[in-house]
């Protein structure tokens, strides 16, 4: 939930979905952005994620869109991983 809530803060950043409660990951969109620059983008500041139809083709479309990127969390992870996170989308405008 945090990630969702942090990423939700940034301008033209879209969180896929609305469950009550969420697991380890967030996919989400960028207004203006392919999922894919979006991941060679966050690659070149050191953040691994994944694109694309997240092998969930229907849920996307019934969602509006073909494509996204996805991030996800492990108890390795931490508050600072969340926002490197939304300081490189950040940096996209």
């Amino acid at each position: 939930q945090v990630a969702a809530r942090a990423l939700a803060t940034v301008r033209g950043v879209h969180v896929l979905g609305a469950p009550r409660q969420r697991i380890g990951c967030v996919a989400f969109t960028v207004d203006g952005h392919h999922p894919h620059d979006i991941g060679s983008h966050l690659g070149e500041h050191g953040i691994a994620v994944r694109v694309g139809h997240l092998c969930a083709q229907p849920y996307l479309r019934a969602l509006g869109t073909t494509a996204a990127v996805r991030a996800s969390f492990g108890s390795y992870n931490s508050a600072d991983d969340v926002e490197r996170l939304v300081r490189a989308l950040e940096a996209l405008r």
